[in-house]
């Protein structure tokens, strides 16, 4: 086979393969091919003779193509992707290579093209672009490689995460782990993505400052020819603001739940209360009327010893009104915050010894005793001595009255290291109910031992309660392992 008829058959199997063209010296085309034709829609008689920038897109800078007549007037073939124009308007897209061709005396005399139609593959990677730029736009972006390094993220990735870019890039995604998720979710997302299938759920990350925020993510894997994972792609969505409106709701939710717990509790506690108080206010005063009514009636007749009775009872039960009047006006007062304390050096004993001499009636009456183990010493302490006595007195009040007849009541005082009073009040009674211990100090509550018909407000307790906390101390109850309960408290030794 000559060169003549390889030369021939080099062309047909170029014509059929690609887009061929050929100009002279002057860019003036002398050969287009049929698929030249096709894809530029001009027929061959409208091509030949113009000049090769006919088909120009106006999309290239005029430096492309001075560098390609200096690539190929140097020998070597010139080669790019070039956008042109077809005969309707349309852009098209050819990889191209151009050869410059000499004649005998050295001189450039034609130039062919060879050319392979990419407007499909252009047109993609053109909405891919555009895809990306709206994704950059809209979304919050990354990539990792394999490994989970940190390859690429967007200007809005790095405005929510608070991290430079710099600072992003090369570090593993972990560093904006927030804690809150178990690891079994991330588990659970290499599974996914490792089927071909994208990922979504809503993550919780921390930012460089600290603050956490919340991304609607969807992960999806990419693989390389070999068919392994070669990186991960992100996108995210802000939904911090939506996150913290649902916890605000959950948390209005929970609380108006909690509230209204509280409120039934605090309505039922009342009514529980009022309910008693009516009851103990008024029998003293259907006393005070009823004893008052007999003297009246019987003024004339009755005997002076039967009228003394009757002012008598006329008297106790005003003691006992007037009682629980200033029991109500006490935890008035705490709770509005007007109780000062008077805070004085005081012997803590001459306090108990009071509080004892106004209960001597009541103990002598049920065979009470009282046995004290304090130091040989004074226990001088300095705390407000009527508040204190007032507690002491509610907690004698309440051993007196949940003690059997003829038993003892032991009282335990002393200081610690920190010369803190330590007071211990311990009885043989009836005990606290277990399911009681944590609220007998709590106002309107009584306990049920109580209503079983020792009687009393369930005031005192609550009233000592706030002495004490005014005091910056702590009281408590608990039951005797053996019988009865044990009330105490500890005040610090207040200083001037």
């Amino acid at each position: 086979m000559n060169l003549e008829q390889q030369l021939l058959e080099l062309k047909q199997a170029l014509d059929t393969t690609s887009i061929v063209a050929m100009t002279d010296a002057k860019g003036s085309i002398t050969y287009v091919n049929d698929k030249f034709c096709e894809i530029s829609q001009y027929p061959r008689d409208e091509l030949m003779g113009k000049n090769h920038s006919l088909l120009n897109s106006g999309t290239h800078p005029k430096t492309m193509w001075t560098e390609m007549y200096r690539t190929v007037s140097e020998g070597k073939p010139w080669h790019e992707q070039v956008c042109n124009r077809a005969k309707s308007g349309s852009l098209y897209w050819v990889d191209t290579t151009i050869i410059a061709y000499r004649d005998e005396l050295g001189k450039i005399n034609r130039y062919v093209g060879i050319r392979t139609d990419i407007t499909k593959q252009k047109l993609l990677e053109q909405e891919l672009i555009e895809q990306n730029r709206a994704l950059d736009t809209t979304s919050i972006v990354a990539m990792t490689d394999a490994r989970g390094t940190i390859t690429y993220v967007n200007d809005k990735f790095c405005q929510i995460s608070q991290y430079s870019r710099d600072e992003l890039l090369g570090q593993n995604h972990s560093l904006l782990n927030s804690g809150t998720h178990p690891k079994s979710m991330w588990t659970q997302m290499y599974r996914t993505v490792s089927q071909g299938k994208s990922w979504h759920e809503q993550v919780c990350n921390r930012t460089k400052a600290g603050t956490l925020y919340w991304v609607d993510t969807t992960i999806v894997a990419y693989r390389d020819e070999q068919g392994k994972i070669n990186r991960y792609v992100g996108i995210r969505t802000d939904i911090t603001k939506q996150k913290l409106l649902e916890q605000a709701l959950r948390e209005a939710k929970e609380l108006a739940e909690k509230t209204q717990i509280q409120a039934e509790t605090a309505n039922q506690a009342k009514s529980d209360f009022l309910a008693n108080m009516s009851h103990e206010l008024r029998t003293p005063m259907h006393g005070i009327l009823s004893f008052s009514a007999f003297g009246i009636k019987k003024i004339d007749t009755a005997k002076r010893t039967k009228l003394g009775q009757y002012f008598t009872n006329i008297h106790l039960s005003g003691e006992r009104l007037l009682a629980l009047i200033n029991d109500l006006l006490d935890l008035s007062k705490i709770e509005a915050g007007k109780m000062v304390l008077n805070l004085k050096e005081t012997n803590v004993m001459t306090v108990l010894n009071n509080c004892q001499l106004e209960q001597a009636q009541r103990m002598h009456d049920l065979g009470l005793t009282m046995e004290i183990d304090a130091p040989d010493t004074a226990i001088i302490a300095r705390f407000d001595a009527i508040g204190i006595g007032q507690v002491i007195t509610n907690i004698l009040s309440n051993a007196i009255k949940f003690s059997p007849e003829n038993s003892v009541i032991r009282v335990t005082i002393k200081q610690n290291a920190q010369q803190a009073l330590c007071f211990s009040m311990k009885d043989s009674g009836l005990g606290i109910p277990e399911n009681e211990i944590e609220n007998v100090f709590d106002a309107f509550i009584q306990s049920s031992k109580t209503k079983t018909g020792a009687g009393g407000t369930g005031l005192g307790l609550a009233i000592s309660k706030k002495i004490i906390q005014a005091h910056s101390g702590r009281i408590w109850a608990e039951n005797n392992k053996d019988k009865g309960a044990i009330f105490s408290f500890i005040i610090p030794n207040m200083t001037g």
